[in-house]
């Protein structure tokens, strides 16, 4: 599967292939605001291949992870989404990781606004504490471990097919909480799909 990006984020001449990065589609969601939640996120290898007018992505899923975290907001569902895939990309000794979210509150939050949190001691402008504020302090401290990180928003439910397995996924958790009224927050994570990689 391919998508065509703008050329100024990406250093490569006219037909050259980069070097593959890791990427990761999470997301995730709950049944009620809060609500039985669940995370999930999808791996793939990506190459990238600068063309006239763009760069061609190629992705090559190789799995499907979620997991139930009991009763949650859709926030903390979506922190910890991210937060897994960068934990398996460091548990895997993934260098060159790009972590792609339908949330801007993750997206916004991990690029600008946790430096201000950080330095007014995890209070807002107006400040307040910063919601969920050790989600983000563990999100940011695994994404310093990443050498070569980057982060981008997607619009959901936009016919990106990885964000959209990666919805459908964390959903799916979510709902058999809801349907058998049981808090499965203490399972392993689910390996929900493997896939043929390189």
């Amino acid at each position: 599967m391919t998508s065509t990006t703008s050329l100024q984020s990406f250093p490569l001449r006219i037909g050259e292939v980069g070097t593959y990065t890791d990427a990761y589609h999470s997301d995730g969601g709950c049944s009620g605001n809060p609500g039985p939640a669940g995370y999930a996120f999808v791996h793939s290898n990506m190459h990238e291949t600068r063309r006239e007018g763009g760069v061609t992505r190629s992705f090559f899923p190789k799995l499907i992870i979620a997991r139930p975290i009991g009763v949650a907001t859709n926030n903390v569902a979506e922190l910890s989404g991210a937060l897994h895939a960068l934990r398996h990309a460091e548990q895997h000794d993934h260098r060159r990781v790009l972590i792609v979210t339908d949330s801007q509150y993750v997206q916004l939050g991990i690029q600008y606004w946790i430096k201000d949190w950080r330095q007014y001691g995890w209070r807002t402008s107006r400040g307040k504490p910063v919601k969920n504020a050790e989600l983000w302090q563990q999100l940011e401290a695994a994404a310093a471990r990443i050498p070569d990180l980057r982060w981008e928003w997607t619009k959901g439910h936009a016919d990106n097919d990885l964000n959209e397995e990666a919805d459908r996924a964390a959903f799916t958790t979510s709902r058999e909480q809801r349907e058998f009224q049981t808090d499965f927050s203490d399972r392993q994570p689910i390996i929900m799909s493997v896939r043929t990689g390189w």
